[in-house]
Protein backbone atom coordinates (compact mmCIF):
# COMPACT_ATOMS: atom_id res chain seq x y z
CA UNK A 1 0.00 0.00 0.00
CA UNK A 2 1.66 3.20 -1.05
CA UNK A 3 0.42 6.82 -0.24
CA UNK A 4 0.15 9.53 -2.65
CA UNK A 5 2.75 12.24 -1.22
CA UNK A 6 1.87 15.11 -0.19
CA UNK A 7 4.90 16.94 0.65
CA UNK A 8 6.58 16.77 -2.97
CA UNK A 9 6.50 18.65 -5.47
CA UNK A 10 4.97 16.13 -8.16
CA UNK A 11 1.38 14.40 -8.89
CA UNK A 12 3.56 11.10 -9.53
CA UNK A 13 5.42 11.58 -5.83
CA UNK A 14 4.93 8.69 -3.45
CA UNK A 15 5.95 8.12 0.06
CA UNK A 16 5.83 4.50 2.73
CA UNK A 17 5.87 5.34 6.31
CA UNK A 18 7.28 2.91 8.54
CA UNK A 19 7.88 3.12 12.47
CA UNK A 20 10.75 5.16 11.96
CA UNK A 21 11.49 6.39 8.60
CA UNK A 22 9.75 7.66 5.96
CA UNK A 23 10.67 6.29 1.93
CA UNK A 24 9.84 8.83 -0.86
CA UNK A 25 9.86 7.95 -4.53
CA UNK A 26 9.81 10.42 -6.77
CA UNK A 27 11.18 10.92 -10.29
CA UNK A 28 13.32 7.85 -10.53
CA UNK A 29 14.98 8.41 -7.46
CA UNK A 30 14.07 7.31 -3.65
CA UNK A 31 14.53 9.30 -0.66
CA UNK A 32 14.84 7.87 2.95
CA UNK A 33 14.22 9.95 6.12
CA UNK A 34 14.40 9.16 9.73
CA UNK A 35 11.83 10.14 11.60
CA UNK A 36 12.68 13.29 13.76
CA UNK A 37 15.30 14.60 11.10
CA UNK A 38 15.14 17.01 8.34
CA UNK A 39 16.98 15.98 5.95
CA UNK A 40 16.36 13.02 3.37
CA UNK A 41 19.24 10.78 2.09
CA UNK A 42 18.86 9.34 -1.69
CA UNK A 43 18.97 5.80 -2.00
CA UNK A 44 21.01 4.81 -4.71
CA UNK A 45 18.54 2.36 -6.54
CA UNK A 46 17.62 2.37 -9.77
CA UNK A 47 13.78 2.51 -9.41
CA UNK A 48 11.11 3.78 -11.47
CA UNK A 49 7.68 4.57 -9.76
CA UNK A 50 6.55 1.83 -12.32
CA UNK A 51 8.48 -0.74 -9.56
CA UNK A 52 6.37 -0.17 -7.03
CA UNK A 53 4.05 -2.98 -7.90
CA UNK A 54 7.05 -5.29 -7.11
CA UNK A 55 7.10 -4.01 -3.60
CA UNK A 56 5.91 -5.57 -0.30
CA UNK A 57 7.31 -4.69 3.60
CA UNK A 58 7.89 -7.41 6.63
CA UNK A 59 7.93 -5.84 9.81
CA UNK A 60 10.07 -2.38 9.36
CA UNK A 61 11.96 -3.30 6.33
CA UNK A 62 11.19 -2.55 2.73
CA UNK A 63 11.48 -5.27 -0.35
CA UNK A 64 12.01 -4.17 -4.23
CA UNK A 65 11.68 -7.51 -6.18
CA UNK A 66 13.80 -6.80 -8.79
CA UNK A 67 12.95 -9.28 -11.29
CA UNK A 68 14.97 -7.47 -14.06
CA UNK A 69 18.24 -8.54 -12.27
CA UNK A 70 17.10 -11.65 -10.73
CA UNK A 71 17.65 -9.91 -6.72
CA UNK A 72 15.16 -8.86 -4.05
CA UNK A 73 16.79 -5.96 -2.38
CA UNK A 74 16.06 -4.97 1.06
CA UNK A 75 16.20 -1.66 2.45
CA UNK A 76 15.91 -0.91 6.40
CA UNK A 77 16.84 2.20 7.79
CA UNK A 78 18.60 3.61 4.55
CA UNK A 79 21.11 0.82 3.99
CA UNK A 80 20.57 -1.29 0.87
CA UNK A 81 21.34 -5.27 0.83
CA UNK A 82 20.89 -8.04 -1.71
CA UNK A 83 19.13 -11.05 -0.11
CA UNK A 84 18.37 -14.69 -1.23
CA UNK A 85 14.15 -15.45 -1.88
CA UNK A 86 12.00 -18.09 -3.31
CA UNK A 87 12.33 -17.87 -7.20
CA UNK A 88 8.32 -17.26 -7.22
CA UNK A 89 9.16 -13.68 -5.31
CA UNK A 90 11.62 -12.82 -8.47
CA UNK A 91 9.57 -14.15 -11.32
CA UNK A 92 8.57 -11.29 -12.98
CA UNK A 93 4.73 -12.37 -13.57
CA UNK A 94 4.44 -12.69 -10.02
CA UNK A 95 1.57 -10.04 -8.03
CA UNK A 96 2.54 -8.62 -5.15
CA UNK A 97 0.13 -7.54 -2.21
CA UNK A 98 1.16 -6.14 1.25
CA UNK A 99 -0.94 -4.11 3.95
CA UNK A 100 1.02 -1.93 5.86
CA UNK A 101 -1.83 -2.22 8.74
CA UNK A 102 -1.95 -5.77 9.45
CA UNK A 103 1.75 -6.70 8.41
CA UNK A 104 0.77 -9.72 5.50
CA UNK A 105 2.60 -9.26 2.22
CA UNK A 106 1.60 -11.72 -0.40
CA UNK A 107 2.69 -13.10 -3.89
CA UNK A 108 0.38 -14.87 -6.42
CA UNK A 109 1.89 -16.76 -9.26
CA UNK A 110 -0.03 -18.63 -11.73
CA UNK A 111 -3.19 -18.57 -9.62
CA UNK A 112 -1.13 -19.69 -6.46
CA UNK A 113 -1.22 -17.55 -3.05
CA UNK A 114 1.60 -17.65 -1.04
CA UNK A 115 2.08 -15.28 2.01
CA UNK A 116 6.03 -13.75 2.75
CA UNK A 117 7.83 -14.45 5.90
CA UNK A 118 11.06 -13.58 6.98
CA UNK A 119 12.89 -15.89 9.33
CA UNK A 120 15.94 -15.72 10.41
CA UNK A 121 16.96 -12.58 8.21
CA UNK A 122 15.87 -14.71 4.61
CA UNK A 123 12.50 -14.57 2.82
CA UNK A 124 10.01 -17.24 2.49
CA UNK A 125 6.80 -18.50 1.49
CA UNK A 126 3.82 -20.49 2.27
CA UNK A 127 1.49 -21.99 -0.03
CA UNK A 128 -1.76 -20.84 0.89
CA UNK A 129 -4.00 -21.80 -1.99
CA UNK A 130 -4.78 -22.36 -5.50
CA UNK A 131 -7.31 -19.75 -7.17
CA UNK A 132 -8.36 -20.07 -10.42
CA UNK A 133 -8.20 -16.90 -12.54
CA UNK A 134 -8.06 -14.65 -9.24
CA UNK A 135 -6.56 -12.27 -12.16
CA UNK A 136 -10.18 -11.67 -13.39
CA UNK A 137 -11.67 -11.13 -9.44
CA UNK A 138 -10.33 -7.48 -9.53
CA UNK A 139 -8.84 -7.71 -6.40
CA UNK A 140 -7.72 -4.96 -4.43
CA UNK A 141 -6.05 -6.57 -0.75
CA UNK A 142 -5.42 -9.39 0.59
CA UNK A 143 -5.95 -10.63 4.26
CA UNK A 144 -5.57 -14.05 6.05
CA UNK A 145 -6.65 -15.40 9.47
CA UNK A 146 -4.68 -17.79 10.92
CA UNK A 147 -7.52 -18.56 13.39
CA UNK A 148 -10.07 -19.35 10.80
CA UNK A 149 -7.74 -20.08 7.82
CA UNK A 150 -9.29 -17.78 5.55
CA UNK A 151 -7.96 -15.79 3.14
CA UNK A 152 -10.12 -12.91 2.47
CA UNK A 153 -10.22 -11.18 -0.56
CA UNK A 154 -10.94 -6.66 -1.54
CA UNK A 155 -12.50 -5.86 -4.63
CA UNK A 156 -12.62 -3.04 -6.55
CA UNK A 157 -16.54 -3.97 -6.47
CA UNK A 158 -17.46 -3.05 -3.08
CA UNK A 159 -17.27 -6.93 -2.66
CA UNK A 160 -15.67 -8.97 -0.38
CA UNK A 161 -14.46 -12.52 -1.18
CA UNK A 162 -12.96 -15.25 1.25
CA UNK A 163 -12.01 -18.64 0.94
CA UNK A 164 -10.84 -21.15 2.99
CA UNK A 165 -7.30 -22.55 2.76
CA UNK A 166 -7.36 -25.54 5.18
CA UNK A 167 -9.78 -27.94 2.49
CA UNK A 168 -8.08 -30.37 0.43
CA UNK A 169 -11.19 -31.01 -1.53
CA UNK A 170 -13.29 -27.81 -1.98
CA UNK A 171 -12.46 -23.95 -0.99
CA UNK A 172 -15.11 -22.30 -0.06
CA UNK A 173 -16.01 -18.91 -1.88
CA UNK A 174 -17.84 -16.63 -0.16
CA UNK A 175 -19.37 -13.48 -1.82
CA UNK A 176 -21.22 -10.99 0.68
CA UNK A 177 -24.69 -10.28 -0.64
CA UNK A 178 -26.68 -7.95 2.30
CA UNK A 179 -24.00 -9.04 4.65
CA UNK A 180 -25.04 -12.42 4.92
CA UNK A 181 -23.47 -15.85 3.87
CA UNK A 182 -25.72 -18.37 4.69
CA UNK A 183 -23.29 -21.24 3.72
CA UNK A 184 -20.89 -20.54 6.83
CA UNK A 185 -22.98 -19.09 9.03
CA UNK A 186 -20.93 -15.90 9.29
CA UNK A 187 -21.73 -12.38 9.00
CA UNK A 188 -19.67 -9.60 7.19
CA UNK A 189 -20.87 -6.45 5.51
CA UNK A 190 -21.11 -4.88 2.26
CA UNK A 191 -19.62 -2.05 1.97
CA UNK A 192 -21.81 0.92 0.95
CA UNK A 193 -18.97 3.21 -0.66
Amino acid sequence: YCQKAFSLNTENDYFIKTNNETYFFSDKTIYYKKSNTKDSVKIPLKFENKDLSRVFMIENSFFFSDAKNNKIVKIENGMISKISAPSVLLNPKSVFFWHQTTGQSFVIHQDNIYMIHKEKGRLSTKFLLHYSNIGKEGIASILYDNESQKLFFGTGYKNLLARKTNSATRTVLLQVVNGIDAADGFRIMNSSV
